[in-house]
């Protein structure tokens, strides 16, 4: 399909595209850990999947706004359709939503355990913060949530990078 992500296994003989997907299937494939991805618990595991649903509807646009705020004029890449203002309200949008309806009861996205949801929701939240240098006051949960995800050493790494590049 000429997109990225994309996943090749040749061993299967398959070919994937988009992230969800591909995290699904890898989770299934290698059998990961209960949390990550659910194999035996279906109810935590349409939670994790309702979210990441969601992800690419809602949170996503947070990639939009980033984009288009950041590095579509230096690209000389314009979008009629894009709209700061809609941009920025689609974000708040997001926010309240990982704050009051994931956030609010729980220690992680998806429970009191850790999932792919948190890993996939990080990277917009995170990059919100800190490529347009919002405040994350307004957000208790989401910044207790960022705080204990920054203290995993794979995500600390991704956010030393990301502050480098930044």
């Amino acid at each position: 399909m000429k997109k990225v992500p994309a996943m090749e296994d040749t061993e299967a003989g398959l070919s994937i595209g988009e992230s969800h997907a591909i995290i699904k299937y890898l989770a299934k494939k290698f059998k990961t850990q209960e949390n990550w991805y659910p194999h035996v618990d279906l109810k935590r595991a349409a939670k994790i999947d309702e979210y990441l649903d969601l992800h690419h509807t809602v949170t996503r646009k947070i990639a939009n706004l980033i984009f288009f705020t950041l590095f579509a004029p230096a690209l000389g890449v314009k979008d009629p359709n894009f709209s700061s203002e809609r941009a920025k309200k689609d974000a708040t949008f997001a926010l309240k939503i990982v704050e009051n309806n994931y956030l609010s009861k729980s220690k992680y996205m998806i429970g009191d355990e850790i999932s792919v949801a948190d890993l996939s929701a990080y990277c917009e939240i995170e990059e919100y913060f800190m490529f347009l240098g919002q405040s994350s006051t307004p957000w208790p949960n989401v910044t207790r949530w960022m705080k204990l995800m920054g203290e995993i050493p794979q995500v600390k790494e991704y956010d030393d990078k990301l502050k480098k590049f930044v």
